[in-house]
């Protein structure tokens, strides 16, 4: 009877002793806030995943029109730029969540917008891309917050991934023939 007790509780100690390193060793992140958003890291080209149970919080859309009112679902996002100029493609896929995504970015101390879209309804989420904001260039290496509203909150997955942006500058527009044209 003394050997099998022995173990038993040499196990339940050691068991105890690694939960707790986990517990305390493992930061849980909280989508409820812009001070405390949920990291997604450095996005790089190869695709970054992330599922979410339900947004932590509600909160109001930065949209108007139909599909936008009322209170739905926040989730704040943070994520950064490599060392190379690339825009950040998000795909929203929804999974109990519905209705209209909107995504407003703020720069990584939340004190500036720097882009704003509303995305609408696909049928299976939405799709958002950093290539044209609205407000301020994105810049390499540097980290931002996205938040993230649906209308119907629940849950839902991100996915991100860098993508070279378009070339639409003047300056260094690819050509379309040998001529200049003015």
């Amino acid at each position: 009877k003394q050997l099998i007790n022995k173990p038993m509780k040499l196990f339940s100690k050691t068991t105890l002793i690694l939960f707790l390193n986990l517990l305390l060793g493992t930061k849980i992140y909280s989508q409820g806030t812009c001070a405390s958003p949920y990291n997604m890291g450095t996005i790089g080209t190869g695709s970054t995943c992330t599922s979410f149970a339900a947004p932590g919080t509600t909160g109001s859309s930065p949209c108007a029109g139909a599909g936008y009112g009322g209170s739905g679902g926040v989730t704040y996002v943070r994520f950064c730029t490599g060392a190379s100029l690339q825009c950040i493609n998000f795909s929203i896929l929804q999974g109990t969540a519905s209705g209209n995504w909107a995504v407003t970015v703020y720069s990584a101390n939340c004190t500036t917008a720097m882009d704003a879209q509303c995305l609408g309804n696909s049928g299976t989420g939405a799709t958002f891309n950093t290539a044209s904001p609205a407000y301020n260039p994105y810049q390499p290496n540097s980290c931002y917050i996205a938040r993230i509203w649906n209308a119907n909150s629940g849950s839902f997955s991100i996915c991100a991934q860098a993508m070279t942006p378009p070339n639409d500058l003047c300056a260094g527009a690819t050509p379309i023939g040998p001529a200049v044209l003015t």
